[in-house]
């Protein structure tokens, strides 16, 4: 359980260094250097939390704790990046779905850096792919067909 608060805190102090007043391409990009950085500096702490990800099949207290610091970092990120509506129905949905899809990219990135430093992506690398994904003609929605 002391993992999962030194994660947040950790990660915590590493988000706090970007400037939101950057462009979201910078601030892409200083995200994710930033936790790449924080893989790199505290690779012990990273190692333990993916044990923990493992135990808490078998600890319910730790997976609660883990719940928790999930849903806390997924609102976290989900408005790093993204102004959340005014309706709270529609913030949540913004932030479950929005936030889940960067917790997502975090936890896997994590996991890489963990089992494989030296051929896991860099933070240039991931805003790169984020980049690519958004220009992506292939993900964009299809023209309503004329009839």
């Amino acid at each position: 359980m002391r993992s999962t608060a030194a994660w947040e805190e950790a990660l915590d102090r590493a988000l706090a260094g970007v400037d939101p007043t950057s462009s979201p391409e910078e601030r892409v990009a200083q995200t994710w250097t930033a936790v790449v950085d924080l893989f790199t500096r505290e690779r012990r702490l990273w190692v333990t939390y993916v044990e923990s990800l493992a135990e808490s099949a078998r600890a319910p207290r730790l997976h609660d704790a883990l719940v928790g610091a999930q849903r806390r970092t997924r609102e976290e990120l989900a408005s790093m990046f993204h102004a959340l509506p005014e309706d709270p129905a529609e913030a949540d949905h913004r932030t479950r779905v929005l936030g889940g899809f960067y917790q997502a990219l975090l936890t896997g990135l994590m996991v890489q850096w963990v089992v494989d430093p030296e051929d896991a992506p860099s933070g240039a690398d991931v805003a790169e792919a984020i980049g690519m994904l958004v220009g992506s003609p292939e993900l964009a929605a299809p023209e309503p067909a004329n009839i």
